[in-house]
């Protein structure tokens, strides 16, 4: 079993909102490897919400927002505390 957090992105939703794409690339840049596992799935089958503002999903924790600084705040929360998660117990909660 992987103690990996999964931190997942819709391409749709990384295409359609820059808040989306900058999350993305934030854990990309954040040098994150040993603690997360970052998918691009194909669709996250929530059309509706994916239209109207970005979301990622932490470990099945489903982050959004309408707007898009609130989105990157609360999105970096999460990650953070889930990161630190990780680095205490040795594996995702």
């Amino acid at each position: 079993m992987s103690n990996k957090i999964k931190v997942e992105f819709c391409q749709t939703n990384l295409t359609r909102h820059a808040q989306s794409r900058e999350a993305f690339e934030y854990v990309k840049e954040k040098d994150l490897e040993h603690a997360v596992d970052l998918v691009e799935m194909k669709c996250g089958g929530i059309c509706v919400a994916c239209k109207m503002s970005p979301y990622a999903l932490i470990d099945k924790k489903y982050i959004t927002t309408m707007d898009a600084a609130e989105f990157m705040q609360r999105f970096k929360k999460e990650l953070d505390k889930q990161t630190a998660e990780v680095k205490v117990t040795g594996q995702a909660m």
